[in-house]
């Protein structure tokens, strides 16, 4: 439920996993093929699932060693053999882990640890370039490996699994942890009004009243937020939540699923506040998560 509720990125359930120590975007992980493996079995598949909360698999050395692990998985989950293979798969994979159901399976894992053996898809982590983020989420939205065994050339996309959304927090997991260029306002903007026009964070600056028509009135409402919510923020509240302009995104993300009785109710009670009244709320909100 964290995953799809909590405004903080890094604190939700399932980051709060990968983060951990040895996991692919541990500084020991981070530029090595099975890092980038781990990370996109994470990102293409595991996410929000239930294999990833119960059994905490986070990183895993190549193809057989996550073929064991899933398959010890797979033999303790359907120890009988009665449940279908789609049943099966939904515990390792959700299709409704960024929202909007999405084709996810276990099998991709086997496509992503051959596009991890190909240069052109894995330099830009392993020789420590630093790549723009335009460029990295492209990569992962768009990549394409030659299909072994054809005579003519014929490709494939190396990243099955990674749509737009998934393409863009991949990126995002690699810019937070280095690797990767923030985005700049443009890049945000040009996200935003293109590939996530119809994702939460556009819909979270609408809601707010922003009318974006061009990625460089999405790239301005966007920062406007930021910087807003930057300066709500205490600095110490800022460190523990490692907040970043990822967060300020992913806060807009939920605004829409936070439309609910509770929240709304919540929301009633702050309104009716007087302003004294909101700063002694705002004081002890501010204790209780020190």
């Amino acid at each position: 439920m964290s995953d799809k509720k909590i405004p903080w990125r890094d604190l939700a359930c399932s980051r709060q996993c990968i983060l951990a120590d040895g996991g692919p975007f541990s500084l020991t992980n981070l530029y090595t093929h099975s890092g980038l493996f781990s990370a996109l079995i994470y990102r293409g598949i595991t996410h929000n699932s239930s294999f990833l909360h119960a059994e905490r698999k986070i990183f895993f050395r190549d193809w057989d060693d996550w073929n064991s692990i899933y398959s010890a998985a797979k033999a303790r989950k359907n120890p009988d053999g009665l449940m279908s293979e789609n049943d099966v798969d939904k515990y390792f994979a959700d299709g409704c882990a960024y929202g909007t159901w999405t084709r996810r399976r276990p099998v991709s894992a086997v496509d992503y640890w051959r596009a991890v053996q190909h240069p052109e898809l894995t330099d830009w982590l392993l020789k420590r370039q630093k790549p723009a983020f335009s460029w990295l989420y492209q990569l992962f939205k768009e990549g394409l490996v030659m299909i072994a065994g054809t005579r003519r050339s014929e490709t494939k996309k190396a990243f099955p699994g990674l749509g737009a959304l998934q393409a863009y927090v991949l990126a995002a997991d690699y810019a937070i942890a280095g690797a990767a260029e923030f985005p700049t306002r443009f890049e945000m903007g040009e996200l935003l009004i293109g590939d996530l026009q119809n994702a939460g964070a556009m819909k979270g600056l609408k809601s707010l009243g922003f009318q974006p028509t061009t990625g460089v009135e999405a790239g301005d409402a966007f920062f406007e937020v930021h910087d807003y919510v930057t300066n709500f923020i205490p600095k110490v509240l800022q460190e523990r939540m490692n907040f970043n302009l990822f967060t300020t995104e992913h806060i807009l993300c939920k605004e829409s699923r936070l439309n609910i009785r509770p929240f709304k109710d919540l929301q009633l009670v702050w309104n009716q506040l007087s302003t004294a009244e909101k700063k002694v709320v705002y004081n002890e909100w501010v204790t209780y998560w020190l």
